[in-house]
């Protein structure tokens, strides 16, 4: 059987190797304040009726045909760099 001290040591360890939770926190709050950057200005612009359908049909087909393909390719260069 395993003494306290070693179960102690053990758990310490396991812990040590978090990131700190201030620094998490840090994280995920650049990440939302991301999204709401790039989300509140559209929404501006689409309260003040700037933005009639025409207008929203071609930036989702621009999103579609442009910027998601974009993301994909983006993720597997990543992929491929970070593995050699």
């Amino acid at each position: 059987m395993m003494n306290a001290t070693l179960i102690e040591t053990m758990a310490n360890k396991a812990h040590s190797q978090h990131p700190a939770f201030g620094h998490l926190v840090l994280l995920v709050f650049e990440a939302v304040l991301e999204v709401v950057c790039v989300s509140l200005p559209g929404y501006i612009v689409a309260r003040q009726g700037m933005f009639d359908a025409d207008a929203q049909k071609f930036v989702a087909n621009l999103n579609v045909q442009l910027f998601t393909p974009c993301l994909g390719t983006s993720k597997s260069n990543i992929d491929t760099v970070c593995s050699h």
